[in-house]
């Protein structure tokens, strides 16, 4: 547990990067969920959060975004940042690593690259998620890429 009640700014700007594939108005209400949010608990793992009730909700399922928001090194996956959503709100932030050692800290926004995104995204169904992909296509390869099963996130089940 923490003292620390709010989150700070770096990460409020990570929250925002993360978000940024599902388009400036829904990357935006995230973000402001976020400079909202009471810290209920915090690690370099895992943040649980509550946001003001008050703010508009992000229309997307519970579950953390669909993509994969990775740190390397190298070319290299060292961890990745996951947000959580729960009836439209922000409530966890966390930090899976791919080292035999914890993460020290929180990266920054400019640490984390957003990689495609899952196959449970389509045209249909976030428009502005897939267009955003569409123009970035050099920031990754599809989520579930079972290519050579090197994935560190895995292959579907």
């Amino acid at each position: 547990m923490t003292s620390q009640t709010e989150l700070p700014p770096h990460l409020i700007d990570l929250v925002t990067w993360v978000a940024r594939p599902l388009g400036p108005v829904w990357a935006k209400q995230a973000g402001d969920q976020a400079r909202s949010a009471r810290i209920i608990d915090l690690s370099t793992t895992r943040i649980h959060l509550e946001p003001d009730p008050g703010l508009p909700v992000v229309p997307i399922p519970n579950g953390p975004l669909p993509w994969w928001a990775c740190v390397e090194k190298e070319d290299q996956p060292l961890s990745e940042v996951m947000l959580w959503f729960r009836d439209g709100r922000l409530t966890e932030l966390e930090q899976p690593w791919y080292t035999d050692d914890l993460p020290s800290a929180w990266p920054l926004a400019s640490q984390v690259i957003v990689k495609g995104p899952s196959q449970t995204i389509s045209e249909e169904n976030y428009p502005e998620v897939a267009q955003w992909f569409r123009e970035h296509p050099a920031e990754g390869l599809p989520f579930w890429s079972d290519d050579d099963g090197s994935a560190p996130w895995g292959s579907r089940g």
